[in-house]
């Protein structure tokens, strides 16, 4: 997660194009590091940026939350999809099921 995140800041340093995938893969990082709040801050930058969220950056989220063992946290992505008009899926509904 660590050399993902420095990845992420030297993409943006050359002022190179980010996309939901190159988000994405830092998400999938800190959820694999359980770093859930830095996946979470991640996803709040990609909205900033003006970047779409979409079904598996917040499933990403979900299960960094739920590995982290903050389950009111991935209820609370959980429940932010449908603002964003992003439709959970089945991997959504069991990281959160898994994180309760």
């Amino acid at each position: 997660w660590a050399h993902a995140l420095c990845l992420l800041r030297e993409m943006r340093s050359r002022e190179l194009r980010l996309d939901v995938i190159a988000y994405s893969s830092v998400v999938s990082s800190c959820e694999k590091g359980q770093r859930w709040e830095l996946a979470l801050g991640v996803t709040a930058d990609m909205q900033c940026v003006g970047l779409r969220l979409d079904v598996i950056v917040c499933s990403a989220a979900i299960s960094a939350c739920e590995k982290g063992g903050h389950w009111r946290h991935a209820l609370a992505v959980l429940a932010s999809m449908p603002l964003l008009r992003v439709a959970p899926d089945v991997i959504s509904f069991n990281a959160v099921l898994g994180a309760c």
